[in-house]
């Protein structure tokens, strides 16, 4: 469709970009629960996804305690631009901090991949990620003004370090012995 995508070019390259692409963050009152990812998948095939205007949140999880609509209503509640706003504060590939102000209950999702690294602090205390639309991270905000962050905290880097802290252990020990025994032999 013609219309969904622009050419771009740069240099010699052409580039194709989608003109009504979701936005990499955004927040939604409108979300349809679904019991596995299965049953997100087939909606999101039968309903599709990605209306820029009032986007759908497909989460994935029964025990979430629905707010906004439920998947029988056809209203979709919208948001006041007057009030719910996305402000991002900083940002870098580890760490994005938002200042999020809403008028009522609200998803804040964002597109970026879902992965298990990744933290999410509302005003400093740790709170749950859950899947959105089958591949990206969805917070519950409460009507109010809050910092939202989300951190990589990768359990890899930790254990790593332990390795290397007991190897550097074994090292300083293997030394101290070959002198120890050393001076014995002297």
């Amino acid at each position: 469709d013609p219309e969904e995508w622009s050419v771009l070019f740069y240099g010699g390259l052409i580039l194709y970009e989608r003109n009504n692409a979701l936005p990499r963050w955004y927040l939604s009152r409108d979300a349809v629960y679904v019991e596995d990812w299965q049953a997100a998948i087939e909606h999101m095939k039968s309903e599709g996804v990605g209306d820029i205007q009032q986007p759908i949140v497909v989460l994935s999880g029964a025990e979430l305690e629905e707010i906004g609509n439920s998947p029988a209503e056809n209203d979709r509640i919208a948001l006041n631009p007057e009030v719910d706003r996305i402000s991002l504060v900083e940002g870098n590939p580890q760490m994005l901090e938002f200042r999020v102000d809403v008028s009522e209950d609200s998803w804040f999702v964002l597109s970026d991949t879902l992965y298990p690294e990744w933290k999410a602090y509302l005003d400093g205390a740790e709170v749950e990620i859950v899947p959105a639309n089958g591949a990206y991270r969805a917070v519950r905000i409460s009507e109010t003004s809050s910092d939202l962050v989300f951190r990589y905290e990768p359990a890899t880097f930790a254990k790593g370090v332990g390795i290397s802290l007991i190897g550097l252990i074994l090292l300083i020990a293997g030394l101290a012995w070959e002198a120890v025994a050393g001076r014995m032999r002297r």
